[in-house]
């Protein structure tokens, strides 16, 4: 049977690749988990030099000879900084932590690894460099597998209106295109489905050379038009997330353009896949009931029908022009307008309830209760780290978390075997422990000295 025109339009709407800017969020702030970052979330330079990658999605085992393979050059999603090509000899981008602990600032990104707010970025060193200077510019590059993804880029000016340091004000440029090159980690899994394994100097040799050509690759595509746009400015004083909607498989350019400002900044990276496809691992503590889940929600469940196609009409399997876009977040919108309405009328309905908190929360709209039960969701979630890890536990560790002690990984280690309470020996703990911290760190001292093969490991629990 010949494909009808319907059908060839939405096969062409669903091959076709590229990007669009779909708004930004002042609301959410620092409290991106479970709203961003559910594929990927970089935290820049939360633990500097480093950042905090947090991967959350359950891909297959891209490496196993079971897994069905596309001669692909992407298959997840890889997030990595540069340094814009107009800088002075051997400058860098920097890795900045401006508070290691900031928890009175919800502007502040949450770290779920360290359970604080760490106000850090990356700098591209522009306050050395004249205003008129074209440069240096930061450029975020994203490997997007293939599928409907969101790339939400967070910016926040902890200088406030300070002098010079609080005039920012970037363009964001953005381009997409097939790489030729892949970054480190689909680089690595295509070169293991080619069996370039087998040979480890081979492999080390296109190894280097993937990366020289991959920055190459870069920067001749700033050459090419800009495929969407935005602005940033007044961001001191509220965070604000710029979203793109972005459909792979392709490499994606976010050129982050200092424009006569003091110099430029970006605090974090969030990539989320839209439809679904491969599970998620949770970013808080499992089954949490922040995030709040359809599970037990049937259409049958006397819900209104002309509200649930409303809301579906938001859905999008495929890149959307960016009319369609705010169409159909207006769609969204309207449809969970109308169940609130619906429950002033109906109050008895509990899946409807059920369904509109899950759609409060995927339309970001934020009130004091649900700020409550963020904060809340992020203590559970940091005591679950550390009932699962002692390292968690150890301020040598993690130095500005919460609840942690002034012991090393391999004492605390020492402490679980013996079954000694740790959350004793914390400053608000309501229980007076059996021993002193000095008779504590006796007993370690000679339980370490005493027992062969000591070498605790920090990840027995």
């Amino acid at each position: 049977m010949a494909e009808g025109i319907t059908e060839q339009v939405n096969r062409e709407k669903g091959a076709r690749t590229g990007i669009i800017y779909a708004g930004e969020d002042w609301a959410t702030r620092g409290d991106w988990c479970g709203h961003y970052g559910q594929d990927s979330a970089l935290l820049c330079a939360v633990n500097a030099p480093h950042s905090i990658e947090i991967h959350s999605t359950n891909y297959p085992d891209w490496y196993s000879s079971e897994t069905i393979w596309k001669d692909e050059k992407i298959y997840q999603v890889d997030i990595k900084g540069y340094m814009g090509l107009h800088t002075r000899k051997n400058d860098y981008l920097r890795a900045w932590c401006h508070w290691f602990n900031k928890p009175d600032n919800r502007n502040v990104l949450y770290c779920p690894e360290t359970g604080t707010r760490t106000e850090a970025e990356w700098d591209d060193h522009g306050e050395v460099y004249e205003p008129s200077f074209d440069g240096p510019d930061i450029w975020v590059v994203t490997d997007i597998p293939e599928g409907l993804h969101e790339v939400a880029l967070y910016f926040y000016n902890p200088n406030g209106r300070e002098q010079n340091a609080g005039y920012r004000d970037y363009l964001v440029e953005t381009r997409t295109w097939k790489p030729s090159y892949p970054d480190h980690l689909n680089f690595l899994i295509w070169a293991n489905k080619k069996e370039y394994q087998q040979n480890r100097d081979r492999l080390y040799s296109l190894f280097f050379n993937n990366q020289e050509n991959r920055k190459n690759e870069i920067f001749n595509q700033q050459k090419k038009p800009v495929a969407a746009r935005t602005r940033v400015k007044d961001f001191s004083g509220n965070g604000v997330y710029k979203r793109f909607l972005v459909k792979g498989p392709v490499s994606c350019s976010f050129t982050i353009k200092r424009n006569s400002s003091f110099n430029t900044i970006v605090n974090g990276i969030f990539v989320t896949r839209m439809d679904g496809k491969y599970g998620t691992f949770p970013v808080l503590a499992p089954d949490d009931p922040y995030i709040p889940s359809l599970t037990g929600i049937a259409i049958g469940n006397n819900l209104p029908m002309d509200i649930l196609s409303q809301w579906s009409k938001g859905a999008l399997t495929y890149l959307p022009s960016p009319q369609s876009y705010d169409y159909a977040e207006k769609r969204k919108l309207q449809a969970f307008r109308a169940m609130k309405q619906y429950l002033d009328e109906h109050p008895e309905n509990e899946s409807a309830k059920k369904l509109s908190r899950v759609w409060q929360f995927r339309l970001a709209l934020w009130d004091q209760e649900k700020r409550h039960a963020f904060d809340d969701a992020c203590k559970r979630s940091w005591a679950y780290l550390q009932r699962k890890n002692v390292i968690y536990r150890s301020k040598e560790w993690r130095p500005h978390s919460p609840n942690v002690l002034p012991l090393g990984k391999d004492e605390l280690s020492i402490m679980e075997s013996l079954n000694i309470n740790w959350k004793d020996y914390l400053p608000d703990s309501p229980k007076q422990p059996e021993k002193t911290w000095e008779e504590l760190k006796q007993l370690l001292k000679e339980y370490h000295q005493n027992t062969p093969n000591n070498h605790a490991s920090p990840f027995d629990s």
